[in-house]
């Protein structure tokens, strides 16, 4: 079968995965950058919104084999979803690449970014307690 081409799949688990299909032969479907389908509730549940969210967020490869006895249906996927599905993996690599402010000059200027929308109404250090002291009523023990 061709490997090269957009598909849609249901797991045996209940999943619902978009994912570009790279090799396929009767036992396994080797795929890149799975999507999977979430229904979420908007307009206070009366109606849904379908989103596109990646398999994994922590795995290194982009590449995962399904075994095709845990494949529930394989279908093609309609081409006016292509674009929306290359945009979702566009935005999940965006995120991913982002790198976050770890080193202490750039928490500095973001603490002070801070201070001056809200004021100075921020808990200073000395009224934290790093060292909480967790105390446990035994008095209503049963042993």
């Amino acid at each position: 079968m061709d490997g090269n081409r957009y598909v849609v799949m249901k797991l045996s688990t209940g999943e619902e995965i978009v994912a570009h299909s790279i090799e396929e032969n009767d036992y396994e479907l080797k795929v890149l950058f799975p999507m999977i389908v979430r229904k979420v509730p908007r307009h206070g549940g009366m109606a849904e919104s379908i989103v596109l969210s990646p398999y994994t967020y922590f795995a290194a490869d982009d590449e995962y084999t399904f075994q095709k006895n845990q494949i529930i249906f394989l279908k093609e996927l309609d081409p006016k979803y292509e674009q929306e599905y290359n945009r979702a993996i566009d935005d999940f690599i965006n995120i991913a690449s982002e790198p976050m402010p770890y080193n202490p000059n750039e928490l500095k200027e973001l603490t002070e970014k801070l201070q001056t929308m809200f004021g100075n109404n921020l808990i200073d250090d000395e009224e934290i307690d790093l060292d909480p002291k967790i105390t446990v009523d035994t008095s209503k023990l049963i042993h």
